[in-house]
């Protein structure tokens, strides 16, 4: 007789105390429960993040996970009651055409997500080279209520530091077995598609942006929603010390305003920081939006809510934050005990900010904030 898997709805339920109610609250939680819930607890890590809106009143957040190594998403994604992926208690019979169409959708695009899984731990494949398997993020809507056109996860991957623009092909094809689009393109990873993708434009186009980033900085990530038709990916460029973003964005040809950029960053100016800069790419160059990030050296956990006071600050200043998000930053970093037979510790810190600009005006500033269990012996807390 099989079990029903534990959701990460139920590990949320559990720490449901350490989420700041100016932060995600009514009808915004029971989303997250609702999306969480198509989420098997055994295929992530202990970490899971969140991101927060902070200009916006709605105390709501997007959720992504980091994917456990060697787990088989498809079989734990599908195994979960119907009525449990449809969120509304449904039976079979009463279930719309049209939430069987969006469970098509999210059983086609759990399938490239599979497939993606089993070509990282095949030797021999592109996947395998490109895609560390400790570092793959599944990334869900939340805030917006969009199950319906995106009801499964994006996909982004760290990439290894060594890969060069002449490699930009060969993670192309790699973007298209996350997206998977079956009749269009093959959800085959194999070299013997190298000249066609080499002369892709997709290809093309992040040859000459990898190229160009060199002396900025590196493409540290790269990603692309599971089944989502269109050509459209994302990349973040990880930005060398004293790097300026908006040199990088002149020279990439972007269409806004490099200027508004540099004046952002300026904002920021301390040692102690680091920048990156998100980009939507299409075949034919950067997209109009993009992300400039700073973040506290040392990493989510390392930090302290003295380190992001100062950027928080800012934020506030500018009208990019509202107080009461603000507040609930402050109350969020620090940690949890949860206790049981075994005492854990719930970490808790904020791994970067990020301000979205489109054109000449920025366009609101993000929060990510993190949560990872630990035993309480192993960080000297027992």
């Amino acid at each position: 007789m099989s079990t029903k898997p534990r959701s990460l709805a139920s590990e949320l339920q559990v720490v449901r105390d350490a989420f700041p109610r100016t932060l995600i609250d009514g009808e915004g939680w029971e989303r997250l429960l609702t999306r969480a819930a198509t989420v098997p607890a055994s295929m992530i890590e202990s970490t899971f993040g969140f991101e927060l809106r902070l200009g916006r009143p709605e105390r709501a957040a997007d959720f992504c996970v980091s994917l456990k190594a060697g787990t088989d998403p498809t079989s734990e994604f599908l195994s979960l009651p119907q009525a449990e992926i449809h969120g509304d208690g449904a039976s079979p019979g009463e279930i719309s055409r049209e939430r069987l169409e969006i469970d098509a959708k999210r059983r086609l695009a759990h399938e490239s997500l599979d497939k993606f899984l089993s070509e990282i731990h095949r030797e021999g494949t592109l996947a395998h080279e490109l895609v560390p398997t400790h570092n793959i993020i599944l990334e869900y809507d939340v805030i917006d209520p969009v199950i319906e056109q995106h009801p499964a996860p994006a996909v982004f991957w760290g990439l290894p530091e060594d890969v060069s623009p002449d490699q930009m092909s060969d993670v192309i094809q790699v973007l298209d077995i996350v997206q998977g689009q079956p009749g269009e393109r093959s959800l085959n990873i194999g070299r013997q598609n190298s000249n066609h993708y080499k002369e892709d434009a997709r290809s093309v186009t992040l040859h000459h942006i990898a190229g160009t980033v060199v002396p900025y900085g590196r493409i540290s990530q790269i990603g692309t929603f599971v089944g989502r038709e269109g050509d459209f990916f994302r990349i973040l460029v990880r930005m060398n010390e004293g790097s300026k973003a908006s040199a990088l964005l002149h020279d990439l040809g972007w269409s806004g305003t490099v200027a508004m950029i540099e004046k952002i960053q300026s904002k920021f100016e301390s040692d102690n920081l680091g920048f990156g800069v998100s980009l939507d790419i299409a075949p034919n160059g950067v997209g109009p939006r993009v992300g400039l990030e700073v973040a506290v050296k040392g990493g989510w956990f390392a930090t302290r809510i003295a380190d992001w006071q100062p950027l928080i600050d800012i934020l506030v200043a500018n009208g990019w934050c509202r107080e009461d998000k603000a507040i609930g930053l402050q109350q969020w970093c620090g940690y949890m005990r949860l206790f049981g037979p075994t005492m854990w510790l719930l970490l808790k810190g904020i791994n970067h900010l990020k301000i979205s600009i489109r054109g000449n005006e920025p366009l609101e500033a993000k929060a990510y904030i993190g949560a990872r269990r630990v035993l309480a012996d192993d960080v000297g807390f027992g």
